[in-house]
């Protein structure tokens, strides 16, 4: 277990692709997010309803008594609290994905400058409209949507 959370992301994109080294990426962001939102979550929001909800213990049940079940109609200053704490998780979990994608598209851009052509220069088209089913016919539309100096072969 230690040393598979030693393994650089790096080391996993040289050395198994991109693809896998974005997954482990991908499950590291899902477990920051579970831990920067999950834990004080747990150790502030759920005490908060356990003691200041105000229902009768009888009238739910115990995994309710830590949730927004156990809040009493006149305890409404809790929803507004729930209102703020929303808007700070959304504020945080945006920040973090926004990071993550600054730091995908950077590896991304790296990765494609590596890649030898024709691989890198290629783009594989479908759906291709009936009218545009020639060679001549789809280069000179590439060649209208992008400079024609970049559209070398159809």
């Amino acid at each position: 277990m230690r040393s598979s959370l030693a393994v650089k992301i790096d080391d996993i994109e040289r050395n198994v692709g991109l693809d896998a080294a974005m997954l482990i990426e991908f499950s590291h962001l899902a477990m920051k997010i579970c831990t920067i939102v999950g834990v004080p979550m747990c150790l502030v929001m759920c005490p908060t309803h356990f003691w200041l909800g105000g229902m009768p213990a009888d009238m739910v049940d115990s995994l309710s008594r830590i949730g927004m079940a156990n809040i009493a109609v006149e305890r409404t200053w809790l929803y507004w609290l729930h209102a703020c704490v929303i808007w700070l998780v959304t504020l945080v979990v945006e920040h973090l994905i926004w990071t993550a994608k600054e730091s995908f598209l950077e590896r991304r851009f790296r990765w494609l400058r590596a890649m030898p052509a024709p691989r890198s220069t290629s783009v594989l088209v479908h759906n291709i409209p009936a009218r545009y089913c020639s060679d001549g016919e789809l280069k000179a539309f590439f060649c209208r949507m992008f400079p024609p100096e970049v559209v070398h072969e159809v």
